[in-house]
């Protein structure tokens, strides 16, 4: 199984770390879409719709420019279609702080990111990522047209580090 690893950026120093830390396979596909200019709540969206749009592979895979894959994600992915042929896979992320998410098996917003996500490529199942909305990750989840519950694999594996802290959890921490 091929992936396609699509990574908005807005040209930041983090792009070649993160573009480092993919360990890719035969077929695979990088696609880094390009933000001329950060525009307010968009969070690359916008970018991930269009690598979604461009994507070759047989899966779809995020990652941010600012975050890095963890050392041997690519081996934890291939075992994730292997277990779950043809659904999507939401993994575990880590933040600085070490919190790591989710929690429970439950698509709520806060509990997902996209990070996470490896999904089937059938552009015909997923709902297209939300411009303006912070929520957009878990949009794109929730109205995937695989059942959460049954359908999704939940993986307890960490496939990525943040760069840097969850808004709402930091404020917790001070």
């Amino acid at each position: 199984m091929t992936i396609s690893f699509i990574i908005p950026t807005i040209h930041r120093p983090s792009l070649q770390t993160a573009l480092a830390s993919i360990e890719q396979r035969p077929g695979d596909e990088i696609l880094v879409m390009s933000q001329p200019e950060p525009r307010q709540g968009c969070y690359g969206n916008i970018e991930r719709q269009m690598g979604v749009d461009r994507a070759t592979c047989d899966y779809l895979a995020f990652l941010d420019d600012d975050n890095v894959y963890v050392a041997g994600h690519r081996a934890i992915m291939e075992h994730a279609m292997d277990a779950a042929p043809g659904n999507p896979t939401l993994f575990r992320i880590r933040y600085p702080s070490g919190r790591e998410i989710w929690t429970r098996k439950h698509v709520k917003s806060g509990n997902v990111d996209t990070q996470m996500i490896l999904v089937p490529n059938r552009k015909a199942l997923l709902q297209p990522w939300r411009a303006n909305k912070r929520v957009a990750d878990f949009h794109f989840i929730n109205c995937w047209h695989w059942r959460a519950t049954v359908d999704v694999n939940w993986s307890t594996d960490v496939i990525a580090h943040m760069s840097k802290e969850d808004d709402r959890y930091a404020k917790t921490l001070k």
